[in-house]
């Protein structure tokens, strides 16, 4: 009785075996078939999916995606930025990053908390590729369409500014990641 239970239970693995191996190795000859080309698509973020993406990293304190060499297009006096390790560079001050409270608009605002003490400083702003940042016009009002926004949006961008500014304002601080 014992050795036809042993006899029962062997052939009833193998039959669970058997099918499984059989299923795993077809499934294998389809996954070798696959094109780089196909592959890609699988990994495809929209411009929408990739800013939620890069958002969700800066709201939980990974910073990584601001990091590298950020200079302005002012030709009289350009603004240069460095990031590295959730660390600021400017004017040769460092600021530890991180999350201001509030966040109301569009972008993600960081804290600039200095290393020397200094109370008042401005707050950090990332504006993504196609992002638009808010425009002060000359009657006081804000413009949030875009309408008046002169920063190049096909590329991020970083603002370090204590409030919104004017399109002059704009052109001569927002930096671009340095190549």
């Amino acid at each position: 009785m014992i050795f036809n239970l042993k006899k029962l239970l062997i052939f009833s693995v193998i039959l669970l075996i058997i099918p499984s191996l059989l299923g795993i190795m077809a499934s294998s000859k389809n996954i070798a078939h696959v094109s780089q080309e196909d592959n890609k698509l699988l990994i495809k973020y929209s411009e929408k999916e990739f800013t939620q993406v890069e958002y969700a990293q800066i709201r939980n304190g990974d910073y990584s995606s601001l990091e590298g060499n950020w200079i302005s297009r002012d030709k009289h006096n350009s603004t240069r930025l460095a990031v590295n390790q959730g660390v600021l560079i400017f004017n040769n001050v460092r600021y530890v990053l991180s999350l201001a409270e509030g966040q109301t608009g569009a972008a993600p605002t960081l804290k600039c908390r200095s290393e020397k003490g200094y109370q008042n400083t401005a707050k950090l702003s990332f504006y993504p590729e196609g992002i638009v940042i808010p425009v002060r016009l000359k009657d006081g009002t804000v413009d949030y369409s875009g309408a008046h926004d002169p920063t190049n949006r096909g590329t991020d961008r970083l603002l370090l500014s204590q409030t919104i500014l004017s399109e002059e304002g704009l052109k001569e601080n927002v930096c671009y990641r340095k190549k």
